[in-house]
């Protein structure tokens, strides 16, 4: 996306527990994430609510950017990050020599995009156990990975921050959690962080309580 010498220039080190920026704040700057991962909050009520987890390839506070209103929502480092840390000068001076970065950008939007509209979606499935699916596989998807079957996935996110996204009671999402530890589907750490380790098994989690959610009652 970006040669050499731009990506030293814009290069920013972030260590785990590190704000990137915050809710409120003007902002100046784009990131994209080279490596790492990034959580997505936004405080409400005096508490705070997850919104996103991001990683390689993802970009955040681009609206901010090019609309010039404040931040929208807080960035936080998971673990350590590096980004590229991109002004609207300096945009203008990519898209003029690189025009091709538009594509990504818009690829990047479109992620976004997508991820927001599965969000909404996701209010729509009744079964607490394809609804916390559905929002793995989408957290999977938004957050650029490309795993395959053989490959573990931290996500980096706990029941609490699950049941915040998809409006479940925390220990629904705790019942379905620890089911899916036993199927060998996620794995969950000291700190309850969960892991995807089959993803197929959790595609067909979200599937098959899907079809039982239509078939209905009989």
């Amino acid at each position: 996306m970006f040669d050499e010498v731009l990506l030293e220039k814009f290069t920013q080190v972030y260590e785990a527990g590190d704000k990137i920026f915050s809710e409120a704040e003007p902002g100046h700057e784009m990131y994209i994430i080279k490596t790492g991962r990034v959580k997505v909050i936004r405080t409400q009520d005096s508490e705070e609510q997850l919104l996103s987890i991001l990683g390689p390839g993802s970009s955040f506070g681009e609206m901010a950017l090019i609309e010039a209103k404040p931040r929208s929502a807080t960035v936080i480092a998971i673990e350590k990050t590096e980004v590229l840390m991109v002004t609207f000068t300096d945009l203008e001076q990519v898209l003029s020599s690189k025009p091709e970065f538009l594509f990504k950008l818009v690829q990047l939007f479109c992620r976004r995009i997508r991820f927001t509209t599965s969000q909404i979606q996701n209010y729509s499935i009744k079964s607490p156990s394809a609804r916390t699916a559905d929002l793995l596989l989408s957290l999977i998807e938004n957050g650029n990975f490309h795993p395959d079957d053989d490959t573990v996935i931290k996500l980096g996110v706990n029941a609490s921050d699950i049941s915040q996204m998809i409006g479940l009671k925390p220990k629904e999402v705790e019942a379905v959690l620890e089911k899916l530890v036993h199927d060998g589907i996620i794995a969950m750490d000291d700190a309850q962080s969960v892991s995807i380790t089959n993803l197929s098994g959790l595609k067909s989690t979200k599937n098959l309580n899907i079809n039982k959610d239509n078939l209905g009652p009989r």
